[in-house]
């Protein structure tokens, strides 16, 4: 399993699944998603979904993440790989 997010219907939805459509069982409002980590306070959301594609930081920041995401600084990244979004956020300061 592998963790995998998306955003449906304006909600973050986190989980370990082989397929992003898994994570929800109606999918018709799901905009897009990608790959998560949690590297000790932060969490990176990066790549993106192959069924759905990814998502523009606006709807990223409007979608509600709660409860997934309290208690961590949040980093969205269309880099492919957990490496090189970290590489990215550590740039960014």
């Amino acid at each position: 399993m592998k963790k995998k997010w998306v955003i449906n219907d304006n909600v973050l939805v986190v989980g370990r699944v082989e397929h992003h459509y898994e994570l929800c069982k109606n999918n018709s409002k799901t905009i897009g998603g990608g790959w998560w980590e949690i590297v000790g306070e932060d969490m990176y959301f990066y790549k993106s979904s192959t069924e759905f594609g990814s998502v523009t930081k606006e709807q990223f920041e409007q979608a509600d993440k709660f409860p997934y995401t309290e208690g961590y600084k949040l980093h969205l990244s269309h880099a492919l790989t957990l490496e090189q979004a970290i590489k990215e956020h550590l740039r960014s300061r």
